[in-house]
């Protein structure tokens, strides 16, 4: 392995690291928060509680929180502004180890060999910053886990050089007070001339040491209570739970949730242990064991090696210990009561609705910052985006051409929307199983319009398509439309996104129960644990293409207000990782960084090496999901792989694919920067001299030149054309 594969490896593990320490560290940030109000509320409850409350915050830095099929809450939005907050989108957009000016080369020159190492900045202060603080994080990380591995080999040599105690030489039997302390078997018990305090070690071997100037020192009852102290933490596992806690106070050491975590929690295991071992006394007795704990305090010298948990010696805590102890009629326990339980059940669920991750997806999931084009100055090299007026004028003449060919039915007739034409018919029939498909697509199309322009003759072909699309469900199982051809399932999942975007634009409570039906019928079309294809009942296959489109139609309907299967989401999500090649970027139909889809008649007039449809299809599914585009070396390669390759009207070379084109301009929308200005440019540049502008098929566009006109026709290359012309549209 050459070093410039070794860079390029090490890019991409810490594009992943960041992610997940933005998306762990934000939840942190959360739990912290939502612990700080429940230690509030519990002040007056027991220490036990409260223990358990403080290691609840830490949860959410070690693991993702599992999403919850419900909708959304206001609580993903609150984590994407934190996450916004630690992530600046300047920084975002340096990140990209790929150069800069990647879009300005010829178009026809060809995309890098898979798992061609790309360009590497030769200092590392031009390094991308993800790399840059995994680099620093990893040395101090390494750094204190050293100092921690040289303080446990310490304690274990002061452990290995303490000798014995047999049991005759205590007053009490200390296996009896194990069982009394709900310990199964009790621990070794050693005496100590280095350590000042009493404490417990030893994760594998329990060690019970007392010091022999504290046993020397304290009278046999007040002895019996310091151990019984000890045992205390034994019982609960604040060895284990210690340990734990300091490997995440290493991982996290910058995290102020440990820190703050970490000081409480220290002193509430105190006072749980406290609390257990006076509950063996009767309260008479409760002053003697003030005493010895004030003696073992007074005895405690010289800081010493953390080797397990025991008294606390912080005078800062000694006066409200001892006066917790010999409190007049205080209640204490020995462990978690029933009601502290469902207090800490109600607490765990809080945290868990509110850590929900965006749309119910477990990685960290907050959509890059997206420039406006008041806001953006144009990239160097890029295309001059036309005035607003043009772009607003191509969208309406485009929609009055869908308006003049739908059928009265409300629907589009893919193959025979020409009888509707008046004078010489229009060209380009698409397949006659399609009408569902192409309906969704125009609606989606004249929506887009409407929102611009109001036009109220756009308005009421929405109405005649909106109930169209409602009358053509199948009442039991929610599909839109028959279930005849190949591509029945993109059908289904147009008109689910579509009529989702509308209840989004106009809501009407009529529609609802049809959106809900539909996007039950996506979830049962799902593999299990996989994605999508064309068969219903799945038969187990899965493509990249039908898998972008529903986790797209799911993630609009989260974003509507509709409850989505979250296990749907992911493991589409997950699919789409998986057909993408970490090296290149690249996106696969059926495998990891293959080509994108082609019907074999078509491979020679549109070669699939001319598009990176897969790619752009699945940058946008990500998109939708809030997914950071610009803080994961797999993505970054993918938009950089688009900005190598914008739109291009060349019909010889056959570079005209409008599929990858919209989902193109939808998912470098959401990334932003420089990539986006180049190909909003190229999409106007290349799609507004190609609109037919005069003749009863003014607006339209020609599907003769697409890979798939001649499954949707002119129906389906217009609005396709539409909808990609109004992703450009600054807001």
């Amino acid at each position: 392995m050459s070093a410039a594969e070794l860079l390029e490896g090490l890019d991409l593990v810490a594009a992943r690291w960041s992610e997940w320490m933005v998306a762990r560290g934000v939840d942190g940030l959360l739990a912290l928060a939502v612990v700080g109000v429940g230690c509030l509320l519990a002040r007056r409850a027991s220490p036990h509680l409260r223990a358990a409350l403080l290691l609840l915050a830490l949860v959410p830095l070690v693991a993702p929180v599992p999403p919850l099929p419900i909708g959304r809450s206001s609580a993903p939005s609150l984590r994407a502004s934190l996450a916004e907050l630690l992530v600046a989108p300047p920084a975002l957009e340096s990140a990209s180890p790929f150069p800069a000016d990647s879009a300005a080369k010829d178009a026809t020159t060809a995309l890098p060999a898979a798992g061609a190492p790309s360009s590497r900045p030769p200092s590392p202060w031009l390094w991308p910053w993800p790399t840059i603080a995994f680099l620093a994080w990893a040395a101090v990380v390494l750094a204190l886990l050293a100092r921690l591995v040289v303080n446990e080999r310490a304690a274990l040599r002061c452990l290995r050089r303490a000798p014995r105690l047999a049991p005759n030489e205590l007053s009490f039997d200390v296996a009896a007070l194990a069982r009394v302390a709900g310990l199964r078997r009790p621990p070794r018990v050693v005496e100590s001339a280095e350590l000042s305090a009493p404490l417990t070690a030893g994760l594998l071997r329990p060690t019970l040491v007392l010091p022999r100037a504290a046993r020397a020192a304290l009278e046999p009852d007040e002895l019996r209570f310091v151990v019984l102290h000890e045992l205390a933490h034994l019982r609960r596992g604040d060895l284990w739970l210690g340990m734990l806690e300091r490997l995440v106070r290493i991982a996290w050491f910058f995290h102020p949730a440990v820190w703050i975590v970490g000081r409480r929690l220290a002193l509430e295991r105190e006072l749980a242990c406290d609390d257990a071992a006076l509950a063996r006394f009767r309260h008479r007795d409760r002053h003697a064991c003030a005493g010895a704990f004030l003696k073992v305090v007074e005895l405690a010298g010289a800081p010493m090696p953390r080797l397990a948990a025991g008294l606390s010696r912080d005078s800062r805590h000694v006066r409200s210990r001892i006066m917790r102890m010999v409190a007049p009629r205080r209640v204490v326990t020995c462990r978690l009561s029933g009601r502290a339980w469902l207090a800490l059940t109600a607490s765990a669920a809080a945290l868990l609705l509110l850590l929900q991750p965006a749309r119910g997806v477990a990685q960290p999931r907050v959509q890059a910052a997206r420039p406006t084009a008041s806001a953006v100055e144009p990239a160097a090299g890029a295309p001059e985006l036309p005035e607003l007026p043009e772009l607003i004028e191509a969208l309406q003449l485009g929609a009055h051409w869908l308006v003049r060919h739908q059928d009265s039915a409300g629907f589009w007739d893919a193959d025979g929307f020409d009888k509707l034409c008046k004078g010489t018919p229009c060209e380009g029939k698409g397949g006659a199983l399609n009408d569902v498909g192409v309906t969704g697509l125009a609606l989606l199309a004249l929506i887009r319009s409407w929102e611009r322009t109001g036009d109220a003759k756009v308005g009421g072909a929405i109405e005649r398509a909106d109930a169209y699309l409602g009358s053509v469900q199948d009442s039991q199982d929610g599909c839109f439309g028959p279930k005849a051809g190949q591509h029945f399932m993109y059908g289904h999942m147009m008109a689910t996104l579509t009529l989702v975007e509308l209840q989004a634009a106009a809501p009407a409570d009529r529609r609802v129960g049809s959106i809900r039906r539909a996007l039950q019928f996506i979830t049962r079309a799902r593999n299990p644990y996989k994605g999508w294809r064309y068969a219903f009942p799945p038969d187990g296959d899965n493509d990249g293409s039908v898998t972008s489109a529903a986790v797209v139609a799911l993630g609009r309907a989260l974003d509507a207000g509709f409850a989505v299967d979250a296990t749907a989401v992911d493991d589409g999500l997950k699919l789409l990782d998986e057909l993408t090649d970490d090296s290149t970027g690249r996106t696969g139909y059926h495998e990891a960084g293959s080509l994108s889809a082609r019907e074999p008649e078509d491979m020679d007039l549109w070669p699939s090496e001319q598009t990176e449809a897969m790619t752009a299809a699945a940058l946008h599914a990500r998109a939708v999901h809030d997914v950071m585009l610009r803080t994961s070396a797999r993505t970054l390669r993918g938009i950089d792989r688009l900005d190598a390759r914008p739109p291009r009207w060349d019909i010889k070379s056959g570079s005209i694919d409008l599929v990858y084109w919209y989902h193109g301009t939808c998912a470098l929308r959401a990334a932003g920067g420089s990539a986006w200005d180049r190909w909003r440019g190229a999409i106007a540049q290349e799609l507004l001299p190609h609109q037919v502008r005069d003749g009863h098929a003014a607006g339209s566009f020609d599907p003769r030149v697409d890979p798939w006109g001649d499954n949707g026709g002119r129906v389906y290359s217009t609005a396709m054309a539409l909808l990609t012309l109004a992703a450009a549209l600054p807001d």
